[in-house]
């Protein structure tokens, strides 16, 4: 009405004639909420319904601010501002509707006035995180975003208290936090600092189909293509960190929170939730972001966890999270899984990724980046993986560890991955080779999920290797694309009937005959 009012004023006029409709408008509102201000303020008829009236007078107090030429006096101000009440006890239904159109007309007046912006967002704060009704924290957090618009380094330093709604318990405000913060994020008014990543993964196994699906659009669709399609893979590791609440870690989840922000955002407790959110993210990655992956969870996991930098025993989540990734199907490189999906008779779907391929000279240098590629992950698997994974065996059977079983798996499924290069491997400690062998056998045994896989066993593979070597000729090395130079050299230096050494060699392995 407002609006139309400033519409149908003479386009001739000027600022005084303009806003003369305005006028008597601001004076029967300062008339309605000034005796209910005075009322509140004397303590007398403070349990009073709000009328509508008062609600309406309010309402136009708002509108009125967005009006150009009309400048709200200041007794209106400050009649609106003395009705905000933020409490922490649940209010009945006319003064949580008057509350809900308070904070809007505010917030809508704070925009104009900066002074009164400053004044007021640490009101807006309180109110977000004290007050039960869900009304309230969804009016403030669209307030609290749009103020963002206008003033961000004055909200940008809130942004965690903001991302606390993505957790709250009501369905609508979950959704609009999540619309409001991807705006701000696809705007560039708000980065990718501190928690706020790690809280919006949360978000992508909610408990809503609607705001899981929503979610998943925002980052996988919008949010990740507009970072150049690295903020998952960049933040994959960390997560495994923050998502299992440890924060034992030197480097990763230091970030600075209360205790319930970090009990509200937490998944130590439901691991399939966990897993959910790092096989989206490992989707996104491309074959040399899963590269980067396998090698920083090596570094910063497997191998901290062998050499004692992080503690076996408080880490039994974080340390299964990335046996779990290492062993799983989405970090393994397309190169690999088109082999295997043709290994298992999928000739239908190779026909039809090979459709999608790009064509020309584009599909010879795509293919020759995979093949360069897919030598590099094997070179690392068998000089970097291998010999991290054996190491941390001998750690974990000290330990007498649960998840020994899920480092065997991970060792089973590298081994169906890489047959021929772990051979030369596994040629050069035939004792290491029998060990592992009878652990993956009574892991086999134990776990369901690979009561139907067979695979090669290590001591075949070293007797296989071994042959292959016998029939060659002296003077010719074998050599394979996969095959680290440094381990080949081991093995054919290796005397027969002496005691052998390679990175593999576990402590108590000292000493092994062949």
């Amino acid at each position: 009405a407002a609006a139309a009012l400033h519409k149908a004023s003479p386009k001739g006029a000027g600022k005084s004639e303009e806003a003369g409709w305005s006028a008597p408008l601001m004076v029967a509102v300062v008339d309605a909420i000034q005796p209910v201000v005075e009322a509140r303020l004397k303590g007398d008829g403070g349990d009073k319904p709000a009328s509508a009236k008062v609600v309406n007078a309010v309402f136009l107090a708002g509108a009125l601010s967005f009006v150009p030429g009309v400048s709200l006096p200041t007794r209106l101000v400050n009649s609106v501002q003395a009705l905000f009440e933020p409490s922490s006890v649940e209010k009945d239904s006319s003064e949580l509707l008057l509350q809900s159109h308070v904070i809007s007309s505010l917030g809508k007046i704070c925009l104009l006035d900066a002074s009164l912006a400053k004044k007021c967002v640490k009101l807006f704060l309180k109110e977000l995180s004290c007050t039960p009704s869900a009304v309230l924290r969804n009016n403030v957090l669209v307030v609290l975003s749009d103020m963002c618009v206008r003033y961000t380094s004055l909200i940008d330093p809130h942004m965690p208290l903001l991302a606390m709604c993505l957790r709250d318990d009501n369905d609508v405000v979950r959704q609009h936090a999540l619309v409001l913060i991807t705006r701000l994020l696809c705007t560039d008014y708000v980065k990718w600092k501190g928690p706020l990543f790690f809280r919006y993964l949360v978000a992508l196994v909610d408990d809503s189909p609607i705001i899981r699906q929503q979610a998943r659009n925002c980052l996988l669709k919008v949010l990740h293509p507009k970072s150049g399609n690295h903020i998952c893979h960049s933040y994959l590791v960390e997560s495994i960190f923050v998502l299992n609440d440890y924060t034992e870690h030197a480097v990763y989840n230091k970030f600075p929170s209360t205790p319930e922000e970090r009990a509200r955002f937490s998944l130590a407790g439901d691991q399939d939730k966990r897993r959910e959110v790092y096989a989206l993210l490992l989707g996104e990655s491309s074959d040399e972001q899963r590269f980067q992956t396998t090698s920083k969870l090596c570094e910063e996991i497997l191998g901290a966890v062998a050499d004692g930098a992080i503690p076996l025993e408080s880490a039994d989540a974080v340390l299964g999270d990335a046996l779990h990734i290492l062993s799983s199907k989405e970090i393994r490189l397309s190169a690999v899984q088109r082999f295997q999906n043709a290994a298992a008779g999928a000739e239908e779907e190779e026909e039809q990724k090979s459709s999608a391929a790009p064509s020309g000279g584009n599909m010879v240098a795509v293919a020759a980046k995979s093949k360069l590629l897919s030598q590099i992950v094997k070179r690392n698997v068998m000089q970097n993986v291998v010999p991290t994974l054996a190491a941390l065996k001998s750690v974990m059977e000290r330990a007498h560890s649960s998840l020994l079983g899920d480092l065997m798996l991970t060792l089973g499924q590298i081994m169906r991955d890489y047959k021929t290069e772990i051979a030369d491997v596994f040629a050069s400690n035939r004792q290491l080779a029998k060990e592992l062998e009878y652990d993956l056998r009574l892991a086999e045994g134990r776990s369901s999920d690979v009561k139907n896989r067979s695979f090669a066993s290590p001591a075949s593979l070293a007797a296989s290797a071994s042959r292959k070597r016998k029939g060659s000729s002296a003077g010719k090395r074998k050599s394979s694309i996969g095959t680290p130079p440094l381990l080949v050299a081991n093995a054919v230096r290796a005397a027969p009937g002496s005691a052998r050494k390679t990175p593999l060699s576990v402590p108590r392995l000292s000493s092994s005959s062949s």
